[in-house]
């Protein structure tokens, strides 16, 4: 596959679901699907931003991009704890699988650069999907009952 195509693919299968799901949450949920999409927004421009040339990326752990990896993380528990919903829960759990695969690299730095990209970038679009689901769940509590408390008091 060339370089373009693949740039294609990476746009039609991350960034603009992303970007779609992001403004739908922004426009459409409450405080921690406004806060989420944020995050998520946030660490994947980050992410970009300090990620290493294609050339060596996956090869060895990028401190940066776990860095970035943690800080979602710490942010998307500190959401699944203060919200009043559970899927943030189930978007922290996604992305400690993220987690893991820095951590399966840290143990066996012989993994494959194929295996540890695919342990990174997977749980991404189940992510995604989560906070479109949680989104869509406030719209109809608040459709059904006229209101839907944001967090836990």
């Amino acid at each position: 596959m060339s370089i373009r195509l693949s740039l294609v693919a990476l746009l039609l299968r991350f960034w603009l679901p992303l970007l779609l799901t992001c403004l739908y949450a922004w426009r459409r949920g409450g405080g921690p699907e406004r806060v989420v999409a944020a995050m998520l927004l946030s660490a994947a421009i980050a992410t970009i931003v300090v990620r290493s040339d294609f050339a060596i990326r996956y090869h060895t752990i990028s401190g940066a991009v776990l860095f970035i990896d943690l800080l979602l993380f710490g942010g998307l528990v500190a959401v699944a704890t203060k919200a009043n919903r559970q899927w943030p829960i189930i978007l922290a759990s996604l992305h400690g699988v993220t987690l893991l695969g820095h951590l399966g690299k840290a143990m066996n730095p012989d993994l494959l650069r194929l295996g540890y990209a695919a342990m990174l970038s997977l749980p991404a679009l189940p992510g995604i999907i989560v906070l479109a689901l949680g989104t869509w769940r406030h719209r109809r509590r608040i459709a059904r009952s006229g209101a839907d408390a944001s967090w836990n008091r």
